[in-house]
């Protein structure tokens, strides 16, 4: 039997979002006047507080929980969140028809002036038009007559000088004096901001630039109380809260932060607007590949510092030339890391005079050609017979012979208007190439899994150690650690509690790290658990703390979290546990429980009675592990007695200390054990059928080995595929491993569940009593065509005088014991625009293809014979869809590079 992945079914929300225009935007004096001058007058003297000696360093407010907690369909969580190419992330930034207010946004992690600016820069209505369609089209269903309006995407709805004079003030541009603080010293700085090159800039005292950030950096901006542990770590008053800013950044693959206090409140909202608007403006020309390819953008490098010198030319004298090695310089500048050779060729086609220079007219030529992509037009020209305009039947031709869509002509349609350059003229190449970019053209099919089936047929992703940025034997603590890994789609966190000298701390016990506060932990958990998706939070507490900072604990977590936090099960009587639907908005805790009580059924003990909780947290038992003993011989430690008031607020997943799969205790519904990926190897064999039948009802967790002190990570898949649910990892730490998670729970946003494979949802028996269930191992082909990459991310062992050299190597990490590898032959001196065109053939005979991941990594081949990875791309493999694609590329952090892509071929087949 046959069945064809190569169909892909066009999502329903993908078409009805086509169908939508958004409403006209009216400019209210409160949003988008900027209009006022940002006041330059210096701040009254700060009144520094040296009562708090904690060192911690980020906080989140407590404001805003009780809008998070609102129905899911009126607030999609994560709408503007870019992780991945998801044609349904792209639809959904086109599909408000209301604006919400600007606090309603803030709220729930979503930006108000965002979503407007979606709406301003990337929308149009245009009356729907009747295209010709041969007889002959298939799935020829008619047009629908009326007014009905679609959306057309443009670059040149307004003026673009207009427009980033709308987002960014003339008082901010011409720059504002704020106040910069740091750990040593609040002192006053004039900063501004270019809309045109994108680049924040400080000046010192004297005028001369010197810092600067470029807002496609920017991954978080921050005010007030979101920023209260910086506050009080730089001992400075409350009184100055409310001015406050901070802005998240990366640089050289690492989180930093600048901090500002503003004068005025106004100062404050303008800046504000000004950061959060132009970042969307830029994301938004990237996302439709037209960085660089508008007039526009090409003016922009005129204003940019970095590449200042051959510009002086021009800003003196409007018809001064460049010189070729003025070029050379400036495309080095703009990530356009071509060979000499190439540059030089190009050069010459655009210097048609043959003067050896070039006006910024010819400059624009130039880059012009450097952006043409021979291998693109190839495709166009097979479609269109080599016309310069692709009609609405040759395009429907291409969704359906090469990308293998199912889809009928008014859906042809929606598609085909949204990417011409209006409403009366047919697609050219460009509008081509902006689909091919788009991520209407998903790499990868839509996530559409049922999420009504009991928490425990889930893989969730996992975090260990979430507190840590680095090792764990002597790392730094930190709470950017609990938001990176909520805001990238983690659904269990730890925290390692431990007695503080003002209340309960968090901290690697018994090692050289730092310690945060337990409250500043909750404050950011509560803010930050339901920005990318609704789905529930787990929290696994480790406990080390007495009786009383234990109480003080469990009531912060109740005060914080309110009605979020769940306390008592969903229903009385219950044997199976709830669905992750179920628990929309809910935080869940784990903690430790007592085994004799588990194992009683009464509703009395699961809603909270009280109990004799006296616990230990020793590894007395090989099969438990040692999650926190550090030496390599076992340790006994003392007992700790886990409170009820604790156990009370844990109704479904009860942590239970490991001593026999057949005892009355591990069949209770809401238990979980915990084991060491040590303690799992060490038995081998003889645990692995047993384990694997404990999960298909059970939930269960597997965390690193207390020997990996560089944080390193373990196999994930090797848990999954015996059914276990959480499987710990440190995030810290984008290995091979963090980077197979990732890959299995690409989405946009990603839930952070995946619905596991029938076979580890029942028992053996039932598989077999199915007769719906095909035991037979499934076949998959695949054949893979690398054609092209665009703007590959320079080394940064690259001397200035170095081309990249760049090649693609593919992995599939499937069942088999040793990966399947196949690279690319090396393209020597070209990392803008490398052409590769070679294919590979593989085929599995593989149950558990969900677990099967496809990993696309771009290395470097130095002069030297070595190779250094660059960027890479992983995603599960039964969700590649056939046809022409763009894979985004991410850096080894695993954060977006939105120059950086790889076009791909696909052709996939499954076969019984």
């Amino acid at each position: 039997m046959l069945s064809n992945p190569n169909t892909n079914i066009m999502d329903q929300r993908q078409i009805e979002i086509l169908r939508e225009s958004p409403i006209p935007l009216e400019r209210t004096s409160s949003s988008l006047q900027h209009n006022e001058q940002c006041p330059p007058s210096p701040m009254t003297p700060m009144t520094m507080n040296r009562s708090h000696s904690l060192n911690t360093t980020v906080s989140a407010s407590n404001d805003g929980l009780e809008n998070i907690t609102c129905d899911k369909k009126s607030i999609p969580p994560g709408i503007l969140k870019n992780r991945s190419n998801s044609f349904s992330s792209y639809l959904d930034a086109h599909s408000k028809t209301t604006v919400p207010s600007n606090e309603s946004y803030r709220s729930t992690g979503l930006n108000w002036l965002s979503v407007k600016l979606n709406i301003l820069f990337r929308s149009q209505r245009f009356p729907r038009r009747s295209f010709q369609r041969s007889s002959s089209s298939s799935n020829n269903s008619k047009s629908e007559s009326g007014n009905t309006n679609v959306l057309f995407p443009t670059s040149d709805i307004f003026d673009t000088k207009y427009l980033l004079a709308t987002i960014v003030p003339e008082s901010i541009q011409n720059g504002c004096f704020l106040f910069r603080v740091t750990k040593k010293k609040v002192r006053q700085r004039k900063v501004s901001l270019d809309p045109f090159t994108g680049y924040l800039i400080l000046d010192k005292n004297t005028g001369k630039p010197y810092r600067k950030l470029c807002v496609d950096d920017i991954k978080e901006i921050r005010q007030g109380s979101e920023s209260r542990n910086y506050r009080e770590q730089f001992k400075v008053s409350y009184e100055h809260e409310t001015r406050w800013f901070t802005i998240v950044y990366t640089a050289e693959d690492k989180m930093k932060a600048l901090h500002f206090i503003s004068p005025t409140m106004d100062g404050l909202n303008q800046w504000i607007m000004a950061l959060e608007g132009l970042k969307t403006y830029r994301l938004n020309e990237f996302i439709t590949g037209s960085r660089f390819v508008t007039n526009h953008n090409i003016q922009t490098i005129k204003g940019d510092e970095n590449i200042s010198h051959p510009w002086e030319k021009l800003e003196k004298d409007e018809t001064a030339e460049l010189t070729f090695e003025d070029v050379q310089c400036m495309c080095q500048k703009l990530h356009l890391n071509a060979s000499f050779e190439y540059l030089e060729q190009t050069f010459r086609k655009a210097d048609t005079l043959g003067t050896g220079k070039l006006s910024f007219e010819g400059f624009q030529h130039f880059v012009s050609m450097l952006k043409t992509r021979p291998e693109v037009k190839q495709l166009f020209n097979k479609y269109t017979n080599h016309s310069k305009e692709m009609t609405f039947d040759q395009f429907a031709t291409f969704l359906r012979d090469s990308q293998k869509s199912i889809i009928n002509d008014d859906q042809v349609e929606l598609v085909y208007g949204s990417f011409c350059k209006s409403y009366d003229s047919p697609m050219n190449l460009i509008d081509f190439t902006s689909y091919l970019l788009s991520p209407a053209n998903t790499p990868l099919t839509p996530m559409n899994q049922d999420m009504n089936r009991p928490l425990n047929e889930y893989i969730i992703s996992s975090s260990h150690n979430t507190y840590l940025l680095g090792k764990q034997f002597a790392g730094e603590s930190s709470i950017e650690g609990y938001i990176r890994s909520l805001q990238r789609g983690c659904k269990c966190i730890e925290i390692d509690c431990w007695d503080g000298s003002d209340g309960p701390v968090v901290c690697h016990g018994r090692t050289f790290t730092s310690m945060i506060r337990f409250n500043d932990v909750i404050d950011v958990i509560k803010k930050y658990a339901f920005v990318v998706s609704a789905y529930p939070v787990i929290i696994s507490l480790e406990i080390h703390c007495c009786p009383e900072q234990q109480r003080q604990m469990a009531d912060y977590m109740k005060e914080t979290f309110g009605s979020n936090l769940l306390t008592e099960p969903l229903g009385p009587h219950e044997v199976f546990l709830p669905s992750p639907e179920q628990l929309l908005y809910k935080i869940l805790i784990k903690v430790k429980c007592q085994a004799n009580v588990l194992a009683c059924n009464s509703p009395d003990f699961i809603r909270g009675g009280v109990v004799d909780s006296s616990t230990d947290t020793t590894e007395s038992s090989e099969l438990e592990g040692g999650e926190r003993n550090l030496s390599i011989e076992p340790k006994k430690r003392s007992r700790k007695i886990i409170i009820p008031e604790l156990q009370q607020i844990a109704p479904y997943v009860r942590s239970l200390k490991f001593r026999n799969f057949s005892l009355p205790e591990s069949k209770t519904y809401n238990h979980t054990f915990s084991f060491s990926e040590r303690t799992i190897k060490r038995h081998g064999k003889t645990m692995f059928p047993r384990l694997s039948k404990h999960n298909t009802k059970y939930l269960c967790r597997v965390y690193p080995g207390p020997l990996r002190l560089g944080s390193t990570n373990l196999n994930p898949q090797f848990y999954w595929r015996m059914g276990v649910q959480m499987v710990a990892l440190n995030w810290q730490t984008y290995d091979i491993g963090l980077q197979i998670n990732d890959a299995l729970f690409q989405a946009d946003p990603p839930s952070g569940y995946l619905l596991k494979p029938v076979y580890q949802r029942v028992t053996e028996e039932k598989v077999k009593q199915n007769k719906h269930y095909n035991n037979s191992p499934k076949k998959t082909t695949l054949k893979i065509e690398i054609i092209s990459g665009q703007q590959l991310r320079r080394a940064k062992e690259l001397s200035n005088s170095e081309t990249l050299c760049p090649f693609v190597e593919v992995q599939i990490h499937s069942m088999e014991e040793i990966p399947f590898r196949w690279n690319t032959s090396v393209v020597h001196r070209n990392g803008f625009r490398p052409i590769w065109q070679e294919s590979f053939h593989y085929e599995s005979a593989t149950e558990d293809d969900v677990y099967s991941v496809v990993r696309f990594i771009v290395h470097h081949r130095a002069s030297s014979g070595n190779d250094t990875v660059i960027a890479g791309f992983g995603c599960p493999l039964y969700r590649l869809q056939s046809g022409y694609r763009h894979i985004q590329l991410y850096d080894m952090q695993g954060e977006s590079l939105l120059f950086s892509t790889l076009f791909l071929r696909i052709e996939k087949a499954e076969f019984w």
